[in-house]
C-alpha cells in the first residue's frame, strides 16, 4: 500500500491524461456491457422465446429489461423478425466498435503516462548518481549501477503498468459489471463473489513469486554487466596472463544462472494465463450448475 502512495507523486504531473483515461475507460466499459446485454435479447429472438411487450415503463434499474423487450417487440411488429435481428446485430457491432475505440484511446493515454513516469524515474536515478560521492563508486560495481538505470527501470515500467491498470481501469470494470450482475440475479452474483476470492489467493501467490524471481534476475543481470565491464576495462591484463578461458568460464556460469532464472520466470508467467482461464471456467461451471 505504501508503494501505491509513492507512485502517486509520479502520476500527479500527468493528472489530466489520467482523468481522460478514466473517462475513456468508463465509456469503454459501458459499451462493453451494452454489447453483451444486447446478445441476450438477440438469442431470445433467435430461439423464439422473446415475450411480446406492448407497454413502455418509466426508465429505472428494474425496468431496463422490460423496456428493451418493448423496443424489440416494436421492431418485430414494424419490420420482421429477420430485420429486427439485423438491427440488433448492427447495434451490437456498433457498440463493440465504440468499446474498442474508447479502449484504444484509454490505452494510448495510459502508455503516455507510463512512459513519462519511466522518463522521470530515469532522470531521478541519473541525478542521484551525479550526487553520489566518489567513494561510493569505489565500493560498488559499475555493472550494478548500470543495471539500476536499464534493467531495473524496465522492471519498474512493468510494475507501474500493472499497478495503474489495477488502480484506474480494473475497479471501474468490476464495479460496472457487478452492478449489472446484481440487476440480473442477486443470488448467482453473491455465489460468484464467494468463489472468486479463492482463485484470487492463488493468483496473488503466483504474482508474488514472480516479483521475487524477477528481482533475483535483475541482480544476476547486474553481475553479468559487471563481468563485461571488468573484462573490457582489464582486457590487457587478461590477455597478459592468458586468462581468457578462466574469464570465459566465469561468464558462462553467470550467464547460465541468469538463463535458468529467466526460464523459470517465463514458465511461471506462461502458467498465469491458462491458470486464470481454468479458474474462470470452473467459476462459470459452478454458477451454471
Amino acid at each position: 500500500m505504501r508503494d501505491f502512495f509513492k507512485l502517486f507523486q509520479y502520476i500527479f504531473p500527468y493528472r489530466a491524461k489520467v482523468a481522460l483515461n478514466i473517462a475513456f475507460n468508463l465509456v469503454s466499459v459501458f459499451f462493453s456491457l451494452f454489447s453483451i446485454t444486447m446478445i441476450i435479447p438477440f438469442l431470445r429472438i433467435l430461439f423464439g422465446t422473446n415475450k411480446r411487450v406492448i407497454e413502455l415503463l418509466p426508465w429505472g434499474i428494474n425496468t431496463i429489461k422490460h423496456n428493451v423487450d418493448y423496443f424489440l417487440t416494436l421492431a418485430i411488429e414494424r419490420y420482421s423478425v429477420s430485420k429486427a435481428l439485423l438491427i440488433l446485430t448492427l447495434i451490437v457491432v456498433a457498440a463493440t466498435i465504440l468499446k474498442t475505440l474508447f479502449g484504444y484511446f484509454a490505452n494510448i493515454l495510459m502508455s503516455s503516462v507510463i512512459n513519462g513516469i519511466v522518463r522521470d524515474f530515469q532522470k531521478k536515478i541519473y541525478s542521484k548518481i551525479l550526487r553520489l560521492p566518489v567513494e561510493y563508486f569505489l565500493s560498488h560495481r559499475k555493472g550494478d549501477i548500470i543495471s539500476r538505470i536499464t534493467s531495473d527501470v524496465f522492471e519498474v515500467k512493468a510494475s507501474v503498468t500493472s499497478s495503474l491498470d489495477m488502480i484506474f481501469r480494473d475497479p471501474l470494470t468490476i464495479l460496472v459489471f457487478l452492478i449489472f450482475l446484481f440487476i440480473m440475479n442477486v443470488q448467482l452474483t453473491l455465489f460468484a463473489l464467494v468463489i472468486l476470492p479463492i482463485s484470487g489467493i492463488f493468483i496473488f501467490r503466483l504474482g508474488r513469486s514472480l516479483r521475487k524471481r524477477s528481482m533475483a534476475g535483475q541482480v544476476k543481470m547486474g553481475e553479468i554487466v559487471s563481468q563485461v565491464d571488468e573484462t573490457i576495462t582489464g582486457l590487457r591484463i587478461v590477455k597478459a596472463f592468458n586468462a581468457e578461458s578462466k574469464m570465459q568460464q566465469r561468464f558462462a556460469r553467470l550467464n547460465h544462472l541468469y538463463y535458468q532464472m529467466m526460464d523459470r520466470i517465463a514458465q511461471r508467467r506462461a502458467l498465469s494465463l491458462p491458470f486464470g482461464e481454468l479458474i474462470g471456467t470452473l467459476v462459470v461451471v459452478n454458477i451454471i450448475y
